[in-house]
């Protein structure tokens, strides 16, 4: 016994030293990782590369919506969106399976009007299970909501309408966009889905709970909403109250959330702009906002019509100023968003 003891004792101090030299050898980096980039993903750093700028273009042209208006800023825009598509549709070739690569065509795509291939991209994206991603990409935790908010918005500009809802509902559901303002988009299409299935009452349901107490894109909605449904009274106490919760910047909020905003259907912008301007006391520009929107055969052009009247009542029961200087409408500045062609 104590031979047989003794014996393993020599062992184990035998391999101690061999057993340190193995774990002192040992490689700092993960090979798993090395495997990955050399043989499942050969062109990782040029994608890289290729996110980087495309991420950092999209940006770029994602925050001159709010002030480049004119024509020649839309075209380069435009023109903008396109060349990052292409650049997307190669790296996606590159790497199939980049989740990164996939997120950023979808939006790219969808903002140049390619919707068949925004949606083939943003679905492959929900495809690629979690586990199986580069370990950067599990690591980030990127969440699935945002490629599932926009491609509610998709469906709802091609009119599938349960598409819009199925996507707009899973993405209001995760707990981790509540109170941002991608939790709001999903909101809005949601809403504006169920409102155009017929069923209004149920589409002011959606914006009532997160509207009731804050001053956020839900709620310039739910003032659409309200109005659309004829509850003038209580479009109106909704804004003030908007107002009220943020009286410092409140035009400016709004604008901004409307410029920023991918409207399906398109010409919805014009409605919320409108209703905006009004209570600006923008009379001029909401009623050319108003036109605009009643020149699309769309189905609440009637009570955008009944506001012109409104408004064209209102100036003529005002008093007449001798030195009230008479200035033509000038017609609206032009959509920042393309329409699409499925």
């Amino acid at each position: 016994m104590r031979l047989a003891l003794a014996v393993v004792t020599a062992v184990v101090t035998l391999a101690l030293p061999a057993r340190a030299e193995i774990e002192h050898a040992r490689p700092t980096h993960d090979a798993h990782d090395d495997f990955w980039r050399t043989v499942i993903d050969p062109h990782a750093d040029e994608v890289v590369a290729l996110v980087v700028r495309c991420r950092a273009a999209l940006r770029a042209a994602d925050g001159s919506k709010g002030q480049d208006l004119d024509a020649t800023a839309l075209d380069n825009r435009d023109r903008l969106y396109r060349e990052v598509t292409a650049i997307l549709v190669y790296a996606r070739k590159l790497s199939p399976s980049n989740v990164e690569v996939l997120e950023l065509l979808g939006q790219a795509a969808d903002e140049a009007g390619q919707p068949r291939l925004a949606l083939d991209a943003l679905h492959a994206a929900l495809r690629v299970p979690r586990e199986t991603r580069p370990r950067e990409d599990r690591e980030s935790q990127r969440d699935d909501r945002s490629s599932q908010t926009r491609m509610a918005g998709i469906y709802l500009r091609l009119g599938q309408l349960d598409d819009a809802i199925y996507w707009a509902r899973t993405a209001v559901t995760d707990v981790l966009l509540r109170n941002t303002n991608e939790h709001d988009h999903a909101l809005v299409y949601l809403s504006t889905a169920v409102a155009l299935r017929g069923d209004m009452p149920a589409a002011i349901d959606v914006l009532q709970l997160r509207a009731r107490d804050q001053a956020s894109f839900a709620t310039l909605a739910l003032v659409v909403q309200l109005d659309r449904d004829e509850q003038r009274g209580a479009a109106t106490d909704t804004l003030e109250r908007m107002r009220n919760l943020n009286s410092d910047n409140f035009a400016e909020q709004l604008l901004d959330d409307v410029a920023h905003f991918r409207f399906a259907p398109p010409e919805d912008e014009h409605y919320y702009r409108a209703m905006v301007d009004e209570a600006l006391d923008a009379v001029i520009e909401a009623r050319a906002e108003w036109l605009t929107y009643a020149s699309f055969e769309t189905p609440y052009r009637r009570r955008a019509l009944d506001h012109v009247a409104a408004l064209d009542a209102a100036r003529r029961a005002r008093p007449a100023s001798p030195h009230t200087q008479i200035v033509p409408l000038m017609p609206p500045p032009p959509s920042i968003h393309r329409r699409i062609h499925p």
